[in-house]
């Protein structure tokens, strides 16, 4: 499964995921996957682990990242550690659906 994640990427694309039962930290590229050290942590939560992966993204030269949750929780928390995610662009993307509407949104924290 996660072999097929990868081989979805474009060339220059890195994709990160980190917990699960084992809480590794998987680092996925077009080439393979392989264990990210950097990312292993033990947080419970997947709210403030989306901002350590928003730093390592951007200390790895990601200079555009979109991060994607429901919670305002999030949108908080990255208010907070924006001043420590290098990248020049950081966005808060929020999707709710209604019966009549899309409410997609991006914000810059």
């Amino acid at each position: 499964m996660v072999e097929h994640a990868g081989a979805s990427l474009k060339e220059q694309q890195t994709s990160y995921v980190n917990g699960g039962q084992r809480k590794r930290a998987l680092r996925m590229t077009k080439d393979g996957c392989s264990e990210s050290e950097c990312l292993k942590s033990n947080h419970e939560e997947a709210d403030t682990r989306m901002c350590v992966h928003a730093r390592v993204a951007a200390d790895n030269g990601a200079d555009h990242i979109v991060i994607s949750s429901p919670n305002t929780d999030v949108l908080v928390l990255l208010f907070h550690h924006r001043p420590a995610i290098s990248a020049s662009e950081v966005f808060f993307f929020t999707r709710t659906e209604e019966e009549h509407a899309d409410l997609t949104r991006y914000r810059r924290p």
